[in-house]
């Protein structure tokens, strides 16, 4: 768990900053429109995207470890025919899931338009999604408990 949890989290921080960089890199305008993506950018994307895609296993992963653990020192609730699938942590898991792929893909560059107090406000989809993904700092809170000294068994 420790491990699946450490690099899940480098996962998440990690693609959480690249969006960031290629956020700051799509809302420039040295020698392109504002808003839209330069090679770079394209690049950065395909990265998170990959960076997204092993987080989402890892996460995975985190999930059915801790069904197994929960099931092995008999914590959980549900019985011992129950599986996986059937169980709680599985609903999480889907929520997570599709929580930890949002995130822009390469080669798109769509831009919302809003008009209020006399003005016109515009908003890209990398943007939205960037602020979305960070929220994945969440991730930082479960390696924090395997390594800090005041959460294993004998602070109990």
């Amino acid at each position: 768990m420790k491990v699946v949890d450490t690099i899940a989290t480098i996962l998440s921080l990690g693609s959480v900053l690249l969006a960031f960089i290629e956020l700051e890199d799509n809302y420039s305008d040295d020698g392109k429109d504002r808003n839209v993506s330069s090679p770079q950018g394209h690049a950065m994307r395909a990265g998170i995207s990959i960076a997204t895609f092993f987080l989402v296993i890892f996460v995975g992963k985190h999930h059915y470890f801790s069904y197994k653990i929960a099931r092995e020192r008999q914590t959980t609730s549900e019985g011992v025919g129950s599986t996986f699938v059937k169980s709680s942590s599985f609903r999480w898991m889907l929520f997570e899931v599709a929580y930890c792929a949002i995130h822009c893909p390469p080669g798109i560059d769509i831009e919302f338009t809003f008009e209020q107090l006399d003005g016109t406000l515009i908003l890209s989809l990398d943007a939205i999604c960037c602020c979305i993904m960070l929220l994945r700092i969440y991730i930082l809170g479960r390696v924090v408990k395997h390594y800090n000294k005041f959460a294993n068994d004998h602070a109990d």
